[in-house]
């Protein structure tokens, strides 16, 4: 595994090279069938975006300020991390939430990188501390649906991945690069949110392997979110290809 900085003075801003390989989803393909797919290498941060992170780069790109931000990419209600500015830096060890995935997306472009796809995602939490897949164990799928289900952890007790990712499974709904690509049903956002009940049974008519609790409820809470806002859980991390590879 290798460790690449990005500029910035903080341990969240490393990215770990991650190898790719053929990768079986537990999405089901088009036939009903387990996707099965090639990822191609690429380098993903190892913890989410810290508040005081986005708080520099919101002090740095102000248009991205939920006071500046086009009104069409934003929601009329709260949107804290996103809207602190330029405040004093924050010391509190917690990734940044209540976020836009437009914001979200901004910042990782300000890292030349970019939010990972559903199956980047889906490849990395796959691995637990000792295992590059660790699905086909039962405690495994039981300590992520717990730690998924428990409150949201702060950066020093996220969990770690065996390629040193950290909080895969820690509470939090991570953005991807497609906000529209998770709808686990037509009406899955339904304006006056009623739909939302409907979610996790939605979702996991996608899946194959159904047994992964914890990856069919990411599913629903993603389609579930507004991307012009978040939600109290959501965060994100950034990835980057790795050099020479196309």
């Amino acid at each position: 595994m290798t460790l690449l900085g990005t500029g910035l003075a903080s341990a969240a801003a490393l990215y770990i090279d991650m190898p790719g390989g053929r990768f079986e989803s537990a999405l089901a393909g088009p036939e009903g069938k387990p996707e099965s797919l090639q990822i191609r290498p690429f380098a993903m941060r190892a913890w989410p975006v810290q508040v005081g992170e986005l708080e520099h780069f919101l002090c740095q790109h102000p248009s991205w300020q939920a006071g500046q931000i086009a009104a069409i990419l934003r929601h009329p209600g709260p949107h804290s991390d996103a809207a602190a500015g330029c405040a004093a830096a924050t010391q509190t060890a917690r990734p940044a939430t209540d976020v836009s995935w437009f914001v979200a997306r901004a910042y990782c472009t300000s890292e030349q990188a970019r939010l990972p796809t559903w199956f980047e995602w889906e490849y990395a939490a796959a691995a637990s501390a000792d295992s590059h897949d660790a699905r086909q164990s039962h405690a495994y799928l039981q300590r992520i649906l717990q730690r998924t289900l428990a409150p949201p952890a702060t950066l020093t007790h996220l969990h770690h991945s065996i390629d040193g990712i950290y909080g895969l499974y820690d509470g939090y709904w991570e953005w991807l690069d497609d906000a529209a690509a998770l709808f686990p049903q037509d009406d899955a956002r339904a304006a006056d949110g009623v739909s939302s009940l409907q979610l996790c049974g939605g979702a996991a008519l996608a899946f194959f392997h159904k047994e992964n609790y914890a990856l069919i409820l990411r599913a629903g809470a993603l389609a579930n979110a507004d991307p012009r806002s978040g939600n109290p859980l959501t965060t994100f991390r950034c990835v980057r290809p790795r050099p020479g590879v196309r």
